[in-house]
């Protein structure tokens, strides 16, 4: 009989992970194996790395048979392309790109205000694999909506789009959308009021949209075949585990360099000080994903940052395994200045500004002053050696400006790489999850 109950399986844009669990059920879940191989989407069939890293996640387990339940989550497909398109950049714009975001999507392009021509031309040329609809609180603006839902149902378009904007005109905008050329739904919407945010419900159909999307990608139809619920993109799932960590009295800051993109989650309400003094609402969960900054896709692009100091070295010497010494050390100085600059565009910062009474400090983006866990994650910072030691330099004592979290926050490292197959994993089973999870950072890497 096998020794394990279900199988994860992370097919990533280098890497295909596979995770064997036990315990299913128990409430305490424990790793029996883990294997990799190389993902072989670019090669035409997807399936091949999978079937790959399965045989050897067999040979790990002395050729015991491998259950036949399996969930997934992927980032191969590079990704859903996403529009929003909304009302007021500073309102119902921000929390589509905030859904975007926390669901695992790329997000491409934004628009606000009434679309013109030129934005539709536009639009079409990025050709989005998914957009999202929005504008007006609940009861207030529809002008601006009904407009932007007519350019649409008549732009030819097929890319899946999701409304999630002022409810009391969802009846119009059916009727507008009749003619649309895709798939569209419907969700509540993400800015239903003044300084109210409803993120999740547009994040989730995203997720649904992507675990369609992501079965274009060669082979990867057969897996979705052979496992058991949707495939969460790779960065929605992360999120996930940050959130259910977050549940046991955490505020948590989550980092991912990968050699594309540097991914960074925090789940947090900042410090009460500060609250008082936000111009805009922040969700509690939040992602950042930065496309310029990876350690060896987007090597030169890191090279070019000016913030974080100079990096020296030729990346023609870089690998996505470095094993030499040089690729080693120069993937360090890119790893370390991604971090640098991927945490302070996640944090938000106090701005002066000018009011009737004088002048005042005011809240932007998000305060990460109370986070008390940072972990990193991703092959990285969990599978390079010194990589670990660069979240020592994230948090600084408050200087006026970035708010940062501060020296008292624990710095731990997901050293199982197990947050994406817990996050995957947390949907039908939470508990198990979570005990991946806390089991992985307490493996005496807290330093």
């Amino acid at each position: 009989m096998s020794t394990s109950d279900l199988i994860i399986i992370e097919v990533g844009s280098t890497l295909t992970k596979a995770t064997a669990l036990a315990g299913i059920g128990s409430g305490v879940a424990r790793i029996t194996a883990q294997a990799q191989a190389l993902t072989t989407v670019a090669e035409g069939d997807a399936m091949l790395g999978v079937e790959a890293v399965l045989g050897r996640l067999r040979d790990s387990l002395n050729g015991a048979p491998l259950p036949a339940h399996m969930l997934a989550c992927s980032s191969a497909a590079g990704g859903l392309r996403m529009a929003a398109i909304g009302l007021a950049q500073d309102m119902t714009v921000r929390a589509a790109k905030e859904a975007c975001l926390g669901a695992g999507a790329v997000l491409r392009s934004v628009h606000s205000g009434k679309m013109k021509s030129r934005q539709l031309k536009q639009l079409l040329a990025e050709k989005p694999t998914v957009i999202l609809l929005a504008g007006g609180t609940d009861g207030g603006d529809e002008e601006t909506v009904l407009h932007n839902a007519g350019m649409l149902a008549q732009s030819g378009l097929q890319a899946p789009l999701i409304y999630a904007g002022n409810k009391e005109c969802a009846p119009e905008i059916r009727e507008l959308l009749k003619p649309y050329a895709g798939e569209w739904t419907m969700v509540p919407n993400v800015y239903p009021g003044v300084d109210e945010l409803n993120i999740l419900p547009a994040r989730q159909e995203i997720q649904r949209v992507f675990s369609i999307h992501i079965v274009k990608a060669p082979g990867m139809q057969r897996l979705r075949e052979r496992i058991q619920g949707q495939i969460l993109p790779v960065p929605a799932a992360v999120l996930i585990c940050a959130e259910k960590l977050a549940e046991q009295g955490e505020e948590i800051l989550v980092i991912d360099v990968g050699g594309a993109t540097t991914d960074v989650h925090s789940v947090t309400d900042g410090n009460a000080e500060f609250r008082h003094m936000a111009l805009e609402p922040e969700p509690r969960s939040k992602r950042t994903v930065e496309g310029d900054l990876g350690v060896f896709v987007n090597a030169e692009q890191v090279m070019k940052e000016t913030e974080g100091g100079d990096v020296q070295g030729d990346i023609r010497d870089l690998s996505p395994l470095p094993d030499a010494p040089a690729q080693r050390e120069l993937s360090l100085k890119l790893g370390r200045k991604a971090v640098h600059v991927a945490v302070r565009r996640h944090a938000g910062k106090l701005v002066e500004r000018f009011t009737a009474t004088g002048k005042a400090n005011s809240l932007v983006g998000k305060d990460l002053t109370a986070i008390t866990l940072i972990v990193g994650t991703g092959g990285f910072l969990t599978r390079l050696p010194g990589a670990a030691q660069i979240l020592r330099e994230i948090p600084k004592p408050f200087d006026g400006r970035y708010l940062l979290p501060q020296p008292k926050a624990r710095l731990a490292v997901d050293r199982d790489y197990i947050f994406s197959a817990a996050g995957v994993l947390a949907l039908t089973y939470p508990a198990e999850a979570l005990a991946l999870a806390k089991t992985s950072i307490d493996k005496k890497v807290l330093f």
